[in-house]
């Protein structure tokens, strides 16, 4: 699920990227993409082999074939720390009170 939430992420910023290189942004560096995940990303770097079915193949292999061409940075990163991981887990409202100043802007 991991591997595929990356694909899908990746492939939703990629025409972004696209319309900043048209609008004269380049985009020298790869886009940091960052996961709790330590199997999608041992799978995106290279440091794990994946037995999984063919759809899944077909994600991986689109994730490894832009890290090659530089488009994408694979990052891991402790899920406390991955603001992003917040609103997917069930907390208690103690939590949500504590975390309130740094989600809602």
């Amino acid at each position: 699920a991991e591997t595929g939430a990356l694909y899908y992420g990746c492939k939703r910023a990629l025409p972004y990227r696209v319309t900043l290189e048209e609008m004269g942004h380049p985009q020298h560096d790869p886009t940091p993409v960052t996961t709790d995940n330590n199997t999608a990303h041992g799978l995106t770097m290279g440091t794990m082999t994946s037995k999984a079915s063919k759809s899944n193949d077909m994600r991986f292999q689109w994730l490894k074939c832009r890290k090659t061409q530089r488009l994408f940075q694979f990052l891991w990163a402790r899920g406390k720390d991955n603001r992003a991981d917040y609103p997917s887990k069930h907390h208690p409202s103690s939590h949500h009170q504590k975390m309130r100043p740094s989600v809602v802007t």
